[in-house]
């Protein structure tokens, strides 16, 4: 069978770079399969030399380039596969090559073609199956046989999110019924953007978690403030106008970013209030809300099926989203800081019943970089390996989702009920580190870090989630 070939030469390289990344592609084929195509990576006279091959019998095709017909015709068998892929197969590769130490003994970006900005092009679609390959591995691209330029090419940046990708081939989307985001939009005149999330709000950590925020906050304010001392000063020097011009429109820049500071969005659950009662409850949100954060809708609990037991009345988007429209009502003066459309799942797997709720009360889901998932369920996960996480995870608008509360499989009662699983740090054995603790001091490193390399924040609302503003 016919094969396009994907390949990239790297030039010369030692030998250890080309054992890293087999290495490397060894993880990624544990937990991709058959999603990904074979690789090879041989070392030889002519440098180091990867290469994937595809079959080519114009049967796959990337989500990028789908019609809206198509898009329609495959959504239902693509989906699950897609949500699977980011939700459990990537966290759980970015979490082994950080375990392997492959982030810190190569200078090539391991996870090209996993990051969200590339994802419409890497990702196909067997036009017969629905069946997903991913490509792109280590950066390799499509050898071209014909160099006569492509018509009616888009002249837009790829895609930041499948949602994107979706309208702009017929006004469908390929990720469920409602809005999906893989990643929030830069303005114009913005760059080195991400924003920070945290799943399961509230609980017995959010107090250390906002003293973190906020000394980031303050020393990310004061990094700002230095660098706009040094436009001003060089805008005193300055007397081309052209250059003027742009160091005014960078110090604009700055000074939102130092206005807006560091606000994350917490995505509040319903089975961590109850677990906390409401008086702690209602104290850590105003506690989040004085301090310029948000607040958003993480559902309680999503079935294949009808809900019953605890959940009948506890579990979905609507409750929630009740909820969330309580608490506007309570703190009129912070509604805007309150989005029940914005919402994060409870589970990592596709639903029918979830995507019919979601269509149907016009949510928007973010979908995008959890941190960790399978450290969730491990007995020890190390700050320091989930900074190395984040770390990787970041790209321009990335959405880094950090989680402040943990929860358990959902249980069956005495009576046959489905109850809530939420997990108490007085629950953890003797010994181990409860998972939210590692989350906060994670956080700590990572926004060190991130401030350090000039990264800047956004909120997620209307001007970097268009969605959000209908």
């Amino acid at each position: 069978m016919e094969r396009e070939r994907y390949s990239r030469k790297l030039g010369e390289r030692p030998e250890k770079d080309a054992e890293v990344l087999r290495t490397t592609y060894e993880v990624f084929n544990k937990h991709l399969g058959d999603i990904i195509p074979d690789t090879e990576i041989e070392l030889g006279k002519g440098g180091l030399r990867i290469e994937q091959k595809v079959e080519s019998d114009r049967k796959l095709r990337p989500i990028s380039d789908l019609t809206g017909p198509e898009i329609a015709k495959y959504r239902e068998v693509a989906m699950g596969q897609f949500f699977e892929l980011v939700n459990v197969k990537l966290p759980a590769i970015r979490e082994e090559i950080a375990e392997l130490g492959m982030d810190k003994r190569i200078d090539i970006d391991v996870l090209h073609n996993i990051r969200e900005s590339r994802m419409a092009d890497n990702v196909l679609v067997d036009l017969e199956s629905g069946r997903l390959v991913l490509t792109g591995l280590f950066g390799v691209e499509r050898e071209k046989k014909d160099e006569t330029p492509t018509l009616f090419r888009p002249v837009r940046r790829i895609l930041r999110s499948l949602y994107d990708a979706a309208s702009r081939g017929g006004g469908w989307e390929l990720l469920g019924r409602g809005k999906t985001r893989l990643s929030i939009e830069i303005p114009p005149g913005e760059k080195d953007i991400i924003a920070l999330t945290y799943d399961d709000f509230p609980s017995e950590n959010s107090p250390d978690l906002l003293e973190v925020l906020s000394g980031a906050e303050e020393n990310y304010r004061k990094h700002l403030g230095e660098r706009l001392d040094e436009l001003q000063r060089l805008a005193e020097k300055t007397e081309n106008e052209f250059d003027l011009q742009a160091i005014h429109k960078e110090m604009e820049f700055l000074g939102k970013k130092s206005e807006q500071g560091i606000k994350v969005t917490f995505f509040m659950n319903r089975g961590n209030m109850e677990v906390l009662g409401e008086e702690k409850t209602m104290h850590l949100t105003e506690e989040v809300l004085k301090r310029g954060h948000f607040i958003a809708n993480h559902e309680t609990g999503q079935f294949p099926g009808q809900v019953f037991g605890y959940y009948s009345g506890h579990g979905g988007l609507a409750e929630m989203e009740r909820v969330l429209s309580g608490l506007k009502e309570k703190y009129p003066e912070y509604a805007s800081q309150i989005l029940p459309k914005l919402v994060r799942r409870s589970g990592v797997h596709f639903t029918k019943y979830f995507e019919d709720e979601k269509e149907k009360l016009e949510m928007v889901e973010l979908l995008a970089n959890p941190i960790s998932l399978t450290g969730m369920h491990a007995s020890e996960t190390r700050p320091d390996l989930l900074f190395r996480i984040a770390k990787m995870c970041t790209d321009q608008g990335s959405v880094l989702i950090w989680h402040i509360g943990k929860t358990e499989d959902t249980k069956i009662g005495e009576k046959g009920d489905l109850e809530p699983g939420v997990l108490k740090k007085s629950d953890m054995p003797k010994g181990k580190r409860f998972y939210p603790e590692v989350h906060v001091e994670a956080t700590r490193k990572f926004l060190g870090w991130y401030i350090n390399q000039n990264g800047k924040f956004a909120p997620t609302t209307g001007e970097y989630i268009p969605e959000l503003r209908q």
